[in-house]
């Protein structure tokens, strides 16, 4: 016999139409049920709290408690909060706004819950509707088979004309009697079926969209807290803080991206979160806290989601936006990208329970998110112009990172850079004009994130390929590889140079120094033209800027010129501390010759930095040894000064460019604390000061300048006079005074004169140091 079916919402569901499951998830992932505990505990909280930082912490600990306030219940008929800023003032303006913008958050859930219900009882009302529908049709056919049963006398079945007109011949049940067929009442289960889930359907988009608003209304709330310094995950106020929320961050942030103009302030909103959970997880990203704690399982999962829920694309597009702002697009993004960065730096740091790189596998729930994935995999195999781009996109967002991801992740960036690298100086898959044209800027944006792991850093210098493919690229933008060498180079503070942990760091000083002075004319780029990075990502003129990473180099000879100094014939050795020594290397007297060339071969304001550095060593070294009264018992120190003097001697006497040694006196004159004119009053000192001193250059004569050059004697010019200035700033030399000679600041200041003044005073006040001196001093012959 046939017979109606009626249907439920399930059946409505599994047509596509969800209203009950969507309110169902939006109401479990509010937990509104607990928001009157949570809002009581904030009340109290910010009369207690004396900051924004004790806020959260101290409303954790109380939100136990019930959902009342002296008795008095926090929520209304109406199921909104009655508490408002306006009765938590003793806390102080901060923690006043903070409780503010929470309250309002929860409210805007309250809300949005509401809504989600009342569409939903709405929806029921509707679906029973067409429920009681079916059953008055599928009556009205019974009825209309009763009577075509009971006045029918031919043969054969009857024909039953049903309420809607349709004539339906009755089937047999089988049991002597006449039915309808079947296909009747599934018809009429199928048109209402079709009805309630049309109008469900229309339910579902309105409960969405609510969700939606309540979203951004959330987000912005968010935006504000985290700009109050409030930490959001670690407090009992969590509706930010859900996979949820993550995703439709993502969805977001990559629909405004999408747009011509985007709205910096939206940026800001839906990338709030990931700031927040950099500062909860390093105090201040900016300045990282060396123990950081861990990713809390919340902020773990809300990373994964997020970056799961954007695409490579949206975030090459939020790095191509330039810095320092356009006001046609964003702004100023810096922290929207940093945000995003340090996002990604910390979903795949291992070390504060984050991710891992997981090579070539497929991506899940638990790997990286394609992503980031997308672009640790390296180039394509025909990189292109639209890759390039869009890699320089990625470089421009990491380069924004201010927190360092794990070992594994910093040096799987570091290749993948690399790669870019080496694709995009081959031109592979760009046309003649676009190799001309473009450049790479991404390589040294993700380097520049690299560097933030020094252990990272060091041990990839280590790696004798890795660490001559980097130093040998012609980069377009070196800051990246210039940045990951200082880091590499650089003993961490708090790291004792004698501790196992500074090996690395020492080992990977000694080796960049070594590849430098070994392959000078392949770090130099020698013979190809040196431009500078100002070509856009569609015009200009591509040019490779080396100066970045030659400054690295010449920066890591000088931090390590201790040990540089101490040059001996023969093969560079790392040798281990004795005792409380650090570790320490020597380079061959032949590297560092090469070393001091190759710096002296790079451009004028490199060199210029460098070799004046070098004098500011030669007068430190000085400074500490007359400091500490040591001249007679450790001349040494002399002897050394006097060997690297050597060097720059041989380095610049045959040297077609010009020599650096005006330069490095005015810099020891600088740091001897010497005022250009002299006794000129500081009111005059300044711009004035600056153009005397380059007159009195100007006018030194040009022979005693090709003398002070090539002259054995005048070229130990820097190396004395930092001595003399050492050891007058001390007040060991020639009491404590400064000769007129000696002054750049007098009018008719020229260098042999200074010269001749500091080997008087040094030959009066300082024999042993300048004996020791000339006993380093052995420049090779002309």
């Amino acid at each position: 016999m046939a017979e109606l079916r009626l249907f439920g919402y399930r059946d409505v569901e599994a047509k596509g139409a969800r209203p009950w499951t969507t309110q169902q998830k939006f109401s479990e992932e509010l937990d509104t049920e607990s928001m009157s505990d949570t809002a009581a505990a904030y009340a109290r909280a910010a009369a207690e709290a004396r900051n924004v930082d004790a806020l959260a912490g101290r409303a954790t600990r109380i939100s136990r408690d019930a959902g009342n306030l002296n008795g008095a219940p926090l929520v209304n008929p109406d199921g909104r909060f009655n508490e408002t800023h306006r009765g938590l003032q003793r806390g102080g303006r901060d923690v006043d706004s903070v409780v503010r913008h929470i309250i309002r958050g929860m409210n805007h859930a309250i809300d949005a819950e509401k809504y989600a219900h009342g569409w939903v009882y709405w929806t029921n009302d509707k679906l029973e509707h067409f429920r009681d529908q079916a059953r008055k049709e599928w009556a009205a056919w019974d009825a209309a088979l009763r009577t075509a049963v009971a006045s029918h006398r031919a043969a054969g079945p009857p024909s039953v004309p049903g309420p809607d007109g349709e004539v339906v011949v009755a089937v047999s049940d089988g049991g002597g009697a006449w039915t309808l067929p079947q296909r009747v009442p599934d018809a009429i289960r199928e048109k209402y079926l079709a009805k309630a889930v049309e109008k469900a359907r229309d339910s579902e988009t309105k409960i969405k969209d609510a969700i939606e608003h309540y979203r951004h209304k959330l987000m912005g709330e968010a935006a504000e807290l985290a700009e109050l310094g409030y930490e959001l995950s670690e407090s009992p106020f969590k509706l930010v803080m859900t996979p949820d929320m993550a995703r439709y961050a993502a969805s977001a942030l990559k629909e405004a991206l999408g747009k011509e103009h985007p709205d910096r302030h939206l940026l800001e909103r839906y990338t709030a979160v990931l700031r927040s959970i950099a500062e909860g997880v390093y105090e201040d990203p900016t300045r990282p806290s060396r123990n950081p704690r861990n990713l809390t399982g919340e902020e773990l999962e809300y990373l994964k989601r997020f970056f799961h829920g954007i695409d490579a694309k949206s975030l090459a597009t939020l790095g191509n936006i330039p810095m320092g702002g356009d006001p046609l697009r964003v702004g100023n993004p810096v922290n929207v990208k940093q945000s995003v960065a340090n996002g990604i730096m910390m979903l795949l740091n291992e070390d504060i329970g984050g991710l891992g790189p997981r090579g070539t596998r497929p991506v899940d729930p638990n790997e990286v998110p394609a992503s980031i994935q997308h672009f640790i995999d390296g180039p394509p195999r025909g990189l292109g112009r639209n890759a390039l781009i869009e890699f320089n996109g990625f470089g421009g967002l990491m380069g924004e990172a201010t927190v360092a991801t794990d070992l594994a992740s910093s040096k799987s960036l570091a290749r993948a850079a690399l790669e870019y690298e080496k694709s995009a100086g081959a031109g592979i898959g760009l046309t003649h004009s676009e190799r001309s044209s473009m450049i790479n800027r991404g390589s040294s944006g993700v380097l520049e994130a690299v560097a933030q792991n020094s252990v990272a850093s060091a041990e990839l210098l280590n790696e004798r390929e890795f660490r001559r493919d980097l130093m040998t690229q012609g980069w377009d933008v070196s800051d990246g590889a210039g940045a990951l060498i200082t880091s590499g180079t650089t003993i961490p503070s708090g790291v004792d140079p004698s501790d196992p942990e500074a090996r690395r760091h020492v080992e990977a000083g000694r080796n960049v120094l070594q590849t430098a002075a070994r392959m000078k004319e392949q770090v130099l780029q020698t013979g190809l033209p040196l431009g500078g990075a100002e070509s856009s990502l569609n015009g200009g003129v591509r040019g490779r800027d080396l100066d970045a990473m030659h400054r690295a180099i010449g920066a890591t000879a000088v931090n390590y010129m201790d040990m540089v100094s101490t040059s001996t014939p023969g093969d560079t050795r790392l040798l281990p501390p004795r005792g409380d020594d650090p570790w320490r290397f020597q380079l061959s007297m032949e590297e560092r010759s090469a070393l001091f060339e190759m710096m002296n071969s790079t451009s004028g304001p490199v060199k210029e930095e460098f070799f004046g550095d070098v004098a500011g060593w030669q007068y430190d070294t000085a400074l500490k040894n007359f400091q500490e009264s040591r001249m007679n018992t450790n001349s040494s120190d002399f002897t050394r000064i006097g060997s690297i003097q050597a060097t720059v001697a041989e380095t610049q006497r045959e040297s077609e460019s010009p020599s650096t040694t005006w330069s490095s006196v005015k810099k020891l004159s600088d740091l001897a604390g010497l005022l250009p004119y002299g006794s000129v009053p500081s009111t005059i000192v300044g711009m004035e000061a600056d153009t005397q001193i380059e007159k009195n250059a100007a006018e030194v004569d040009e022979k005693n300048r090709v003398a002070a050059r090539r002259s054995v004697t005048e070229s130990q010019m820097e190396g004395k006079i930092a001595i003399a200035l050492a050891g007058i700033r001390a007040g060991t030399l020639n009491g404590g005074r400064v000769p007129p000679d000696l002054d750049p600041g007098r009018s008719g200041y020229n260098l042999p004169e200074a010269y001749e003044a500091a080997e008087d005073i040094l030959g009066e006040h300082a024999p042993v140091a300048r004996q020791s001196f000339d006993s380093g001093y052995r420049p090779a012959p002309s």
